[in-house]
């Protein structure tokens, strides 16, 4: 019977552990709206995937909508919204849309970091026509940090939070792929990044 129940409850976890990834994961429903939701507990890390996974001709075009809330902003929160490099190449690209006008392209090694209090709701759109060209080779992670911490891809150096990017870029690339409160990090000896590399 004990080790009956062991085994039950070991299931139990294992299908909690992957609803739970899956649920962190939003693929393209063609033509619908898909409202993703962020808070402070559960859903603190949410991704964004350009692929249909159902239902629709593959020969027609393709219109995918995501529509983003923050549940909580307390004054000094952050969100962090980065691209995430996939295996495959895409030239539809996605396009983040602030209700303030302000907008954001999507592009490979893109990082933004802006108040949570000002950007409480956005939308992520992606159109494209598969018979021309291919979804975007990106996907798109969201994230409320907790205040204090870095994310768990995140590097803590020196009392500051790092992304560090395995995307190759130019100087001129990387400048404009980083926006809102984050920057490129500058190092003010041989030594410190040393210190850095051997943190990372």
């Amino acid at each position: 019977m004990c080790h009956f129940l062991s085994w039950f409850l070991t299931i139990g976890l294992l299908i909690s552990l992957v609803s739970k990834s899956v649920a962190n994961h939003h693929y393209c429903i063609n033509g619908e709206i898909t409202m993703v939701e962020l808070d402070e507990e559960r859903n603190r890390n949410e991704t964004i995937i350009p692929r249909v996974l159902r239902g629709t001709s593959q020969n027609q075009p393709k219109k995918c909508t995501w529509d983003i809330r923050l549940k909580t902003a307390k004054p000094g929160m952050q969100l962090v919204i980065a691209a995430v490099p996939r295996n495959i190449d895409g030239e539809a690209k996605m396009s983040v849309d602030f209700l303030n006008r302000d907008f954001i392209i999507v592009t490979t090694g893109m990082f933004q970091v802006r108040p949570a209090t000002e950007h409480r709701r956005f939308t992520v759109d992606l159109n494209w026509d598969p018979r021309v060209q291919k979804p975007s080779s990106d996907n798109l992670r969201i994230l409320l940090p907790i205040p204090g911490q870095c994310g768990r891809d995140m590097l803590w150096f020196n009392g500051s939070c790092y992304a560090v990017s395995a995307v190759r870029q130019s100087m001129a690339d990387a400048t404009d792929s980083v926006g809102g409160d984050a920057q490129l990090a500058s190092f003010s000896s041989m030594a410190e990044i040393s210190e850095f590399i051997a943190a990372s």
